[in-house]
């Protein structure tokens, strides 16, 4: 995870660097981010960044509270304490922030306009005055102050700390630093109503899971206002806030919560969407105690008992985080225990904290079961949380060999030397680098070779014919052996086969009537992802693996598009086990590899011409992409920087997995 978490902080640095450049040079409101200007950003320990607004203004007309009160919300401090100042008092109590988040992109151009001034439409004149200050075209009434980077070693910076440019006003009383606008219908009006209205990025839920929005999505959100001390206040609206992509980025980190898979072997990772404030600990919690993604469905199971909840917010000392549980986690049984406890440590391991477990203040310890939880070489308390994947890269040479790729070399693999084939296609390697199996030229058989059944003493397996099928995908292994293919129309199953046991039917029927590009299954087995097409549209899917207690695969549950605005694609691996690279076209752009975190977002990287596959792998300590690409002229290529030279006469770069 610490690899993981350079990553997403560079890409935060990045969203800062954009911020600053759309208002550099303004002094209104530009029109790609119109409401930015009225932030400063202080800088946390984490290396994320926290919003320091501004309350209201005196004399602020409807539409300004609601553009006001929409980038206050990206401030988290004292639970949006500036947020609420635009609210009437009654409404400030009631308003709950955190059920959502909507994020919009920077680019667009967020519209608020008052449409109604005491329950009759808005004169012509009020509603073009509202559009009039989100455009660049046109002078605003008020000139708003531009972002400054600040340094602070409070994680949770209060409005008004220390930093360049004017303090935030947090109370209705803010000082006036302009003249009222209001003149007209509006100096005479007693209630509002304001519409907003944006495309939309992607959601985030209470529980802090990201769902991308499908292309062309919009939202409208309604505000009504009144007035409150001769001051418009907003007096209804949604819960949740609203935030551009622009803030959203840095202002919230990406954090797995851990649940075990059914075999009780891999902690699986499911992302989550944080504010990075003082109380992500406690965030962080809640979420894991609400249980997994409804995605991941029945491929995990939870040590935590039903109903259970904080007794109180997680409190951190020295770098341990006290969990103090309510009464319901005393009926958890003994393996519940241990899961509970290994949940807790893998996930707030990411925050550098060890986990205390506490029933209502009474120590809550687990109980060992010996053989209960899986003790597998490469775990973390018995449950592997970063399973050993081998980093050997394999491509088959010229004579149709599979080969390691050791710097400029090509070693043969002797172990594989019974695939030797001129005609071989798309070589697959098991996660510990001991078997191996490829497509015919056809792809109508996976031929196979490596080890024999697992606990038979039968060895090695001489080549065979793993599986058999139609214009079959490339095939992929999971940990406990299995290899995986899909022929390429779906008919609402996917094939797995292991030497020993007949090739089994895995019943996928979202996949049904699909053609499948690409299927590769995650390194812990619980998951796969797909590229598919139907009816002129590509999509990249994320479901999740459901399995018999024997670890025999029985279905794909319902899956989840990962990446809604791709167009067209090639392949996609796993790269680790959060991150998939995808070799495709996305609405806007070219061809190239995009580097996408499911339950997250996407980041392009350097695009390659003639690219037809692609292998990926995050090094586990510098947190860096390694990329390759195969071409149709038969050349591997390795990105470099931004360029990517050959390295190689070769084809079918591969990862193990």
């Amino acid at each position: 995870m610490a690899g993981a978490d350079v990553a997403r902080t560079r890409r935060a640095g990045v969203a800062l660097l954009l911020a600053g450049s759309v208002v550099a040079g303004c002094g209104g409101i530009p029109e790609g981010e119109p409401l930015l200007s009225r932030h400063r950003f202080s800088q946390e320990p984490v290396g994320q960044l926290s919003v320091v607004p501004e309350g209201p203004r005196l004399g602020d007309t409807p539409d300004g509270i609601v553009r006001g009160f929409l980038l206050a919300a990206a401030g988290f401090a004292k639970n949006h304490e500036v947020a609420r100042s635009f609210l009437t008092r009654a409404k400030q109590s009631s308003w709950q922030a955190n059920t959502s988040v909507t994020v919009y992109p920077r680019e667009s151009s967020l519209r608020a306009v008052t449409e109604t001034l005491d329950g009759r439409p808005a004169p012509a004149e009020v509603r073009t005055a509202a559009r009039a200050t989100a455009s660049p075209s046109k002078t605003p009434a008020r000139t708003r102050s531009s972002p400054v980077l600040s340094p602070s070693a409070d994680p949770d910076p209060m409005p008004g700390a220390t930093g360049a440019g004017p303090g935030p006003a947090s109370t209705a009383e803010a000082t006036a630093t302009t003249t009222s606008t209001e003149k007209g219908p509006l100096a005479t009006a007693r209630t509002a109503e304001v519409v907003v209205r944006t495309p939309v990025v992607g959601t985030v839920d209470a529980a802090g899971s990201y769902t991308a929005a499908d292309p062309g999505t919009r939202t409208e959100a309604r505000f009504t206002l009144e007035r409150d001390r001769g001051q418009w206040r907003i007096s209804g609206l949604a819960d949740g806030i609203l935030l551009s992509e622009t803030l959203f980025t840095p202002t919230y980190r990406t954090l797995a919560v851990y649940f075990p898979d059914r075999s009780m072997n891999h902690l699986v990772p499911d992302l989550r969407w944080f504010p990075s404030t003082d109380t992500i600990s406690t965030a962080v919690v809640e979420s894991l105690l609400s249980g997994p993604s409804a995605w991941l469905g029945d491929a995990v199971i939870t040590g935590v008992p039903e109903r259970t909840r904080l007794a109180v917010p997680v409190v951190v000392e020295s770098g341990e985080a006290t969990i103090d549980l309510t009464a319901e986690a005393r009926t958890a049984t003994p393996v519940q225990r241990q899961l509970l406890t290994n949940q807790l440590r893998a996930t707030l391991g990411q925050l550098r904290l060890t986990a205390r477990i506490t029933v209502e203040r009474a120590d809550f310890a687990p109980v060992p079961v010996p053989g209960a939880v899986s003790q597998t070489a490469g775990s973390s308390d018995g449950l592997v949380v970063h399973p050993e994947v081998s980093q050997n890269l394999v491509v088959l040479d010229a004579k149709g060999r599979l080969s390691r790729l050791e710097g400029s070399a090509l070693v043969p693999v002797p172990e594989a030397a019974g695939l030797r084939s001129r005609t071989a296609r798309r070589p697959a390697v098991s996660l510990d680098g001991r078997s191996y199996a490829v497509l015919t030229e056809d792809r109508d058989k996976v031929r196979y070779v490596g080890e024999g059944p697992s606990g038979t003493g039968d060895g090695r397996v001489r080549p065979i014919t793993l599986i058999s099928g139609a214009r079959l995908t490339s095939p992929s292994f999971d940990p406990y052996g299995w290899v995986w293919t899909v022929p390429s129309r779906c008919k609402g199953w996917v094939l797995a086969a292991r030497p020993g046991a007949a090739p089994v039917r895995v019943k996928a029927p979202r996949l049904d009537g699909q053609t499948v590009l690409a299927f590769r299954v995650s390194w812990d087995g619980a998951r796969a992802i797909a590229v598919v097409r139907r009816g002129g549209r590509t999509r990249l899917l994320a479901m999740a693996i459901v399995r018999a207690l024997d670890r025999v695969p029985q279905r794909l549950d319902t899956p989840i598009d990962v990446l809604p605005d791709l167009v067209t694609a090639r392949d996609a691996v796993w790269a680790d086990a959060e991150t998939v690279v995808v070799l495709g076209r996305r609405t806007t752009g070219r061809e190239q590899p995009w580097r996408v975190v499911v339950g997250g977002q996407a980041d392009p990287t350097d695009p390659l011409s003639g690219a037809r596959t692609i292998a990926a792998r995050i090094d586990p300590d510098s947190g860096q992409l390694r990329l390759y690409a195969g071409t149709s002229t038969g050349e591997v290529h390795q990105r470099q920087g931004a360029t990517w030279p050959k390295v190689a006469s070769a084809s079918w770069p591969t990862y193990p997995g």
